[in-house]
């Protein structure tokens, strides 16, 4: 099936997920994305999308910017197994391949030496205001009862959630290895599909304190980035944002998932708000042939000393 109709066939069918589609590919990484599929008359059985990119001769696969929950599709009816090895199998033919995915699928796949599957866990946060609140950390319950009445949420623009988030990075003296223009498209984005907001927390004054972008599909809420201004000190303003997005989504029944980005200072693994354990798939691969003949050149040096 050539390019453009199974990408047609993926952005139209109803049961993809919208990180998956190639029009968020499209948004996160224009032009430098591919997909690897598995299709049968016309239908699709499964795929997976990926970043890729091209850097000393190798075919690069990462996972895409700002998609922690990004993972294989798998059509109703087919077999997890069976349809993971079959897109495995065309894994193999890239370099370089690590993958972060997110996918509840219950038997990890290592059938080559080059290509590995490692099940590692994320969480879910589901059930009532009533069941979670009792089960916060004392810490934590006492700082949401300081911050009522000291903040208030408003949507905000994305320079703004850059410039934060800049800040977060900077800290841990770390450079933000994504562009401005990046942050506008993906709000952009979320926003003309009313799929999801930037939303800030602010004090008395109108100081931006913390900030969070997020995306809300039927079933859950995903955070992917979030960050705090350390100017100004936190002031609990970063906890008590997510807690009014955790009541939000309670309130309309879906389950909220806050893995973001995973990178220190920026976002962090939510699990003091009492999460539930699942799993996302990490795949690596590494240019086998090559690391392969150093090895043996190596050996042979070492031999021949």
């Amino acid at each position: 099936m050539k390019n453009h109709t199974l990408h047609q066939l993926i952005e139209d069918h109803p049961q993809v997920p919208f990180f998956l589609k190639p029009s968020w590919m499209e948004v996160v990484c224009p032009g430098e994305w591919d997909v690897i599929a598995q299709e049968k008359d016309g239908k699709l059985q499964a795929f997976i999308p990926f970043r890729l990119r091209n850097k000393w001769g190798y075919r690069i696969v990462t996972t895409p910017y700002l998609t922690p929950h990004s993972g294989p599709w798998i059509a109703e009816g087919m077999d997890n197994g069976s349809a993971i090895v079959e897109l495995a199998k065309q894994m193999v033919a890239y370099d370089y391949v690590h993958l972060s995915l997110d996918p509840v699928l219950k038997h990890p796949v290592s059938w080559n030496s080059y290509l590995q599957f490692s099940a590692e866990p994320t969480f879910i946060l589901s059930g009532s205001m009533d069941d979670i609140y009792p089960g916060l950390q004392k810490k934590l319950r006492q700082q949401l009862n300081q911050s009522q009445g000291q903040f208030k949420s408003r949507a905000i623009d994305a320079d703004a959630f850059f410039a934060l988030i800049s800040q977060s990075f900077q800290r841990r003296s770390s450079q933000v290895p994504f562009s401005r223009t990046l942050i506008g498209r993906i709000v952009m984005h979320i926003r003309k599909h009313r799929s999801g907001d930037l939303m800030g927390a602010l004090d008395a004054n109108g100081e931006l304190l913390a900030a969070t972008l997020y995306y809300e599909d039927q079933n859950c809420i995903y955070s992917l980035l979030s960050g705090q201004n350390y100017a100004e000190g936190p002031r609990n303003a970063h906890k008590w944002l997510h807690y009014e997005i955790i009541k939000y989504g309670i309130g309309q029944q879906k389950g909220i998932n806050f893995m973001g980005s995973k990178i220190p200072g920026v976002a962090f693994w939510n699990s003091y708000f009492g999460a539930e354990v699942g799993y996302y798939y990490r795949i690596k691969k590494h240019p086998g042939g090559f690391l392969t003949r150093l090895d043996q050149m190596r050996n042979f040096w070492s031999f021949s000393g």
